[in-house]
């Protein structure tokens, strides 16, 4: 699995990079039983660069940190757990992250990046996450989550891109979903909207000058799944599937727009 994110603004930020397998089991909204038993991630920069590697999140140089975290009950590290943590101070900029098994185990896992609060208001943000995985059917279907902070509504977008991704820098892939769709739902589960084809949605036009402006993956003609929305502060989940259940190698991404 490959996540991404970035980081705008002119100050340095830290971020909590988690990479979580068995604390899925039970887990609300995320429960897995085929898990991924021991996950290792890797972060490097966006000129592919090592930054640094975690295999079990106690073995960090920011254990006791981390621990105090989890602590907290706000995020998934608990002792004896096989989850990797990392916890790194950034510069502004694109990070990559990569997430597999320990000894090539396979399953289900989940990568998440938090900005670490401070006391002090940062002139910094996330803008942006996004993760590529395959993509099947049932239980297996990629699930992207995101928390909007704060008391003011943010216009967002959000995109499932499948046939896009052959040739993409860092992202390049072959067996990609051919027809990809995505779902938006609240914390509470509630349907928000949906989308198959972004030329479909009702922010088309809004969608066109993103096009043009090239920073996003919406092509005339593309298959890739886009919605616009003006969302109130709170936590929300994306769910990327196969039109008739096809199957494939896709990427969920979030742009932050305001």
């Amino acid at each position: 699995m490959i996540g991404g994110f970035v980081i705008e603004g002119s100050e340095n930020m830290e971020v909590l990079i988690q990479g979580v397998g068995q604390e899925l089991i039970g887990s609300p909204n995320l429960d897995a039983t085929n898990t991924l038993s021991d996950p290792s991630i890797f972060l490097v920069n966006s000129a592919g660069e090592f930054i640094a590697d975690n295999d079990n999140w106690q073995s960090d140089k920011s254990a006791e940190k981390l621990q105090a975290m989890g602590d907290s009950g706000s995020y998934q590290l608990s002792d004896g757990s096989s989850s990797a943590a990392l916890l790194e101070t950034l510069a502004p900029g694109s990070y990559t992250v990569l997430l597999l098994g320990v000894e090539n185990r396979e399953g289900i896992s989940l990568i998440e990046i938090y900005q670490v609060p401070t006391d002090e208001e940062s002139t910094s943000k996330l803008i942006n996450i996004s993760t590529r995985g395959d993509v099947k059917t049932g239980d297996n279907i990629m699930i992207g989550g995101f928390v909007i902070e704060g008391t003011a509504n943010k216009r967002v977008l959000i995109q499932g891109v499948g046939q896009e991704l052959i040739g993409s820098p860092n992202l390049d892939a072959t067996n990609t979903l051919s027809n990809p769709s995505i779902f938006l739902v609240n914390s509470s589960g509630e349907f928000i909207a949906d989308n198959d084809n972004w030329q479909d949605d009702d922010a088309t036009t809004k969608s066109q000058a993103m096009i043009d402006a090239g920073s996003y993956f919406l092509a005339d003609g593309s298959t890739s799944a886009a919605l616009l929305e003006n969302l109130t502060p709170g936590s929300y989940t994306v769910l990327l599937l196969g039109v008739d259940s096809k199957e494939g190698i896709a990427l969920v991404e979030v742009y932050e727009l305001d």
